[in-house]
């Protein structure tokens, strides 16, 4: 098992330049410690890839462990593929819920989620926003399984003008407008 602590008072934003990869196999947490909602985030620049390669489910990005509520913001402009991720507690301004959040793919980019849980976001778990979205797989989580304080509160899943988006056998759960 593997630990990534990301502390606050390290430049501490996870940037993924052009042309890198980083994947993490199974047995990882990668914490993003900060000390308010939204002061370090993950970005995937165009031409990177961030890939999750967990087929047991046993890999997690989540927020400071401390207070898991400081959310971050996760923006992929490049290429997302999460085989088997846990991806909690993402950034999104529960004010304007007009705005997108959650893990936001922007214009060009592509995100592949497969047999993933995409939970306990502020507003939307996942936005395409003219981009290519798959999320499938029959484990795949989107939302919260259980209502609580911390449910999303915004959609499931928010498509924008994004024609190459496939979605199959998934559950959306718990979110406060809609799943889809």
């Amino acid at each position: 098992s593997t630990e990534i602590v990301i502390p606050w008072d390290d430049p501490g934003n996870l940037l993924i330049q052009s042309g890198g990869t980083l994947i993490f196999n199974d047995n990882v947490t990668f914490v993003l410690e900060s000390t308010y909602a939204g002061e370090i985030s993950i970005t995937i620049n165009s031409g990177a890839k961030f890939i999750i390669s967990s087929p047991s489910r046993t890999t997690t990005i989540q927020s400071s462990s401390s207070t898991p509520t400081y959310t971050y913001p996760f923006h992929n402009y490049g290429t997302v593929e999460f085989p088997g991720a846990n991806v909690t507690y993402t950034y999104g301004d529960r004010s304007d819920l007009t705005q997108p959040g959650g893990i936001i793919n922007y214009p060009g980019s592509v995100a592949n989620l497969t047999d993933s849980h995409i939970e306990l976001a502020d507003t939307h778990s996942v936005v395409a926003n003219n981009s290519d979205l798959r999320v499938d797989g029959s484990d795949t989580l989107i939302g919260k399984e259980l209502a609580s304080a911390d449910s999303s509160k915004g959609d499931g899943i928010w498509i924008k003008n994004s024609p190459n988006v496939t979605i199959d056998g998934i559950r959306v759960k718990m979110s406060e407008r809609n799943g889809v």
